[in-house]
């Protein structure tokens, strides 16, 4: 095994007192470690470039950003019309018709495309527009025809076509893309995630998928990215779904848990409140109870693995905090994912029984603004109460940051908690940049973690410039190693690619 040199650069480092600096020296990989005193065969130069850990997105879905190169595209449409007229466009005359990632909180006009609009692109084969939280849609006729005997009814408005939760899961199953087309787009997908410095995922996958999931992963033989996935299953299921998706490199990817839903999304309108929206009648919708959760926590307890529960309104997360409570030690290893918007009284019992949350800046970033749909949905007292990092942080929380891939990119998210819109609420760059690198290995203990240090992974990104003072909009990724493969490197500026020296 060849030693590799990372030269001359600005290297993440812990003092001893737990802060953090850039110290200006060489790092060294040795088997796939940080190592030191080798001498290396290999080396790379970083004069003028920072060297951090690598990047850990707590929360994402691999197969969907492979999926959304097979998907129209759009997130750019401007209103129900623009999105009609995109799937109309680019439908492929595939067996299905798919568009994903409408964002209607950025339209003039926020009415949703029609059962009626899409039965005028295809009266005969499905047609589903999805919005960019993936838990509303609208399906036309023939979609709504193949939803209609699966005991959805709860989720489905057959008049509007508009769909929800369960029935857009279904939704997405009866209308993926064929295998072939997802493996082979599945190295693109991890590609991208390395041009963005992310070195491992922790990835919601969905059963049915897990043989095309397993197939797509063989590009980690070109393209390390570590993984440990969460299986949209129940306990009593996981080990049968674990065993197949153990085809794929055990060294890098590992099935560690399950995943189950509480409640909805904010845009859809079903993240479950205590109190109605403020711009509708309703106080979402409540997926489980805290009896039936509680008996699952400890069906996972027993069987050593973790839990994860997507929690987004102040309902769920109490309903949830109850369940974990009624499960008594078994309640050990949940985690809580995404927590939005949180009652004061139960940051109380977060912090009381260890739960760690997984949460999103960029959501922030994307929705929390002044007059965003945040404020739309909440009013204005709840607004200010949103996504509190630095009051979960005061009061000892347990927080790691991902992106649930809207968009991927940590650079793109951590403005969200530095800059959040509430001023209060706002974290420095060293706690926002910690929760999306090194805290992930600190999960479940809690402790303090450090990073690049010998005998640590060598998973490290190389960036352009300080990401503890620099503005992050303006940094670029110049390499991303996993295990201390160079698995991304940044083009050369165009004018350097046409450059040649000599005769």
């Amino acid at each position: 095994m060849e030693a590799f040199e990372i030269g001359n650069g600005h290297v993440w480092t812990h003092d001893l007192d737990g802060s953090v600096r850039f110290e200006k020296r060489s790092i060294t990989f040795y088997d796939g470690r940080i190592a030191e005193g080798r001498h290396a065969s290999g080396a790379i130069g970083a004069s003028g470039r920072f060297v951090c850990p690598g990047f850990a997105d707590a929360h994402f879905h691999l197969i969907s950003l492979a999926n959304k190169s097979l998907r129209v595209d759009l997130s750019g449409a401007t209103g129900a019309a623009d999105a009609v007229a995109r799937l109309a466009r680019g439908g492929g005359g595939g067996a299905a018709t798919v568009g994903v990632d409408f964002d209607e909180s950025d339209w003039a006009e926020p009415a949703l495309p029609t059962r009626q609009d899409l039965n005028a692109i295809s009266a005969t084969q499905p047609v589903y527009a999805r919005r960019v939280c993936c838990h509303v849609g609208v399906a036309n006729d023939a979609l709504l025809d193949l939803l209609a005997p699966r005991g959805l009814d709860r989720f489905v408005d057959r008049e509007s076509g508009r769909i929800t939760e369960d029935a857009v899961f279904e939704a997405n199953r009866l209308t993926r893309p064929p295998d072939a087309s997802v493996s082979a787009a599945m190295e693109n997908a991890v590609r991208h995630l390395h041009s963005l410095g992310i070195t491992k995922i922790h990835d919601i996958v969905d059963p049915d998928t897990i043989d095309v999931y397993v197939d797509g992963l063989k590009c980690l033989d070109r393209r390390p990215l570590r993984i440990d996935a969460y299986l949209h299953t129940s306990a009593r299921d996981f080990a049968a779904a674990c065993a197949r998706l153990e085809k794929a490199d055990a060294s890098l990817v590992r099935a560690v848990g399950i995943k189950i839903f509480s409640d909805g999304s904010l845009g859809a309108r079903t993240a479950a409140l205590h109190q109605p929206y403020a711009d509708a009648d309703t106080r979402g919708e409540l997926l489980v109870e805290a009896a039936s959760l509680a008996v699952e926590i400890a069906a996972c307890a027993e069987q050593g693995i973790e839990c994860a529960i997507h929690a987004i309104g102040d309902r769920a997360m109490s309903t949830v905090l109850d369940a974990i409570e009624a499960a008594g030690e078994a309640g050990a290893r949940v985690r809580i994912e995404h927590a939005e918007i949180i009652a004061e009284r139960d940051i109380e019992r977060i912090v009381r029984l260890g739960v760690p949350l997984v949460m999103q800046p960029n959501f922030v970033r994307n929705w929390g603004g002044e007059g965003g749909l945040y404020e739309r949905r909440l009013g204005r007292e709840r607004w200010q109460r949103h996504n509190p990092f630095a009051t979960l942080l005061r009061a000892g929380a347990r927080i790691l940051f991902s992106s649930d891939g809207m968009p991927a990119g940590p650079l793109f998210g951590l403005n969200g908690a530095t800059r959040h819109a509430i001023e209060a609420e706002r974290i420095g760059a060293i706690d926002a940049c910690t929760r999306y690198t090194i805290a992930e290995r600190t999960l479940w203990s809690g402790g303090p973690a450090k990073g690049l240090v010998v005998g640590d992974p060598a998973d490290v990104v190389i960036l352009s410039g300080n990401p503890l003072f620099a503005d992050l909009d303006g940094l670029r990724v110049i390499n991303t190693f996993t295990g201390g493969r160079l698995v991304y490197e940044e083009a050369p500026p165009r004018w350097r690619q046409n450059f040649k020296s000599g005769p």
